[in-house]
């Protein structure tokens, strides 16, 4: 059990309980998911079942293990029910999969098969992780701050944030199909995302420190040329900059709902090895640091860190000058890139602001 079930379970015994018969009757579900999508939309998606449900538990709980502040039995039992259902609309297919859980319920209670209320209020938490709200992604505002509830007082907001920053932080090695990528066998317009989900072997969120740490390792093979990316193709070192982007906009963006969390920064290391994964061929790292709103806008992964617009003597950092890098043989220990500490200060988010308490 994830630390937040056995909260609940030391709590209240009788939520526990009915959060875990929900839980079972799920399963099938979780277990069916990525084929459903396949047959609704082609392609292969990245593990969505049983074992992504249960790594987004286990880094819900880190995050409500840090936080200032502590859940109540019911917040806890909204928030592992809104977890166990949040990606399930997916069996339907990926495109507004978030507006489908109930749809879903349905089929696995019947229309008088759970509380109605409890239902409600997990499935608006649920459906924040994606999508937009009234044309734009902040999301969250979808959902009260603070509410009643059965004679509970909740914080959906606080609720949806855990949930939306734990399923951004839970993407990892496992979640790509490693046997299909081995016989080369992951239909081509996903095959980046499988890819990148393999490369990246740790994730770490530590609250003290306001960093989210990604740390990746794959061989040059996957570098030197384009990967299928749903009707297109893309190069992975692209790939890796765009979702890093996101990664940093999504901690930024929730950790504005969590009691005295502010994980602005996301420290990032990609190492590079030759196809027998033994020599290390290259060392990328940069850091994503913002005190604003965790807005691109139209600047990109190089006018946000300067270690990339000018790497190691190369200028920016592109497929094309890593292919070339590469190519030019190992490197020693004197040529690894050591991190470089960048900062992209906007006075909106300043500490200042923070003390006279305008971010809340």
């Amino acid at each position: 059990m994830t630390n937040l079930e056995t909260f609940l379970a030391d709590e209240d015994s009788d939520l526990h309980e009915k959060y875990q018969d929900l839980a079972t009757k799920f399963v099938p579900i979780h277990e069916s998911v990525v084929a459903g999508a396949a047959a609704r939309d082609g392609g292969l998606l990245t593990d969505h079942g049983p074992n992504h449900i249960a790594r987004v538990g286990v880094m819900a709980s880190s995050l409500v293990d840090q936080m200032a502040a502590e859940l109540s039995a019911y917040e806890a039992f909204l928030l592992l029910v809104a977890i166990q259902i949040h990606d399930v609309g997916n069996i339907l297919g990926r495109e507004k999969h978030e507006q489908r859980i109930d749809e879903i319920w349905r089929q696995v209670f019947g229309d008088l098969g759970y509380d109605s209320l409890d239902k409600s209020l997990a499935i608006r938490i649920a459906a924040t992780h994606g999508g937009k709200y009234e044309g734009g992604k902040d999301t969250i505002k979808a959902v009260d701050r603070s509410s009643d509830w059965k004679g509970n007082n909740v914080r959906p907001q606080m609720l949806a944030a855990l949930l939306k920053l734990a399923d951004e932080l839970s993407e990892e090695i496992d979640r790509a199909d490693r046997t299909a990528l081995k016989f080369d066998s992951v239909p081509r317009e996903s095959q980046i995302y499988h890819v990148f989900a393999l490369g990246l072997h740790t994730v770490r969120a530590d609250v003290e420190a306001g960093t989210v740490s990604l740390r990746f390792a794959l061989s040059e093979e996957y570098f030197v040329k384009k990967l299928g990316k749903g009707d297109d193709e893309e190069f992975l070192l692209n790939e890796i900059y765009a979702r890093t982007l996101k990664t940093w906009s999504e901690s930024i963006y929730c950790s504005r709902f969590l009691p005295e969390v502010y994980l602005t920064t996301v420290d990032v290391q990609i190492e590079i090895f030759s196809a027998s994964m033994v020599e290390l061929r290259q060392t990328i790292r940069y850091r994503l640091e913002d005190a604003g709103y965790p807005e691109v806008g139209k600047r990109t992964i190089f006018d946000i860190c300067p270690t990339l617009k000018d790497f190691n003597g190369v200028g920016e950092l592109t497929p094309d000058a890593l292919i070339s890098t590469l190519s030019g043989g190992l490197i020693n220990q004197e040529q690894k890139v050591e991190v470089v500490e960048h900062q992209i200060k906007q006075p909106f988010l300043s500490s200042i602001a923070r003390k006279l308490g305008i971010l809340r």
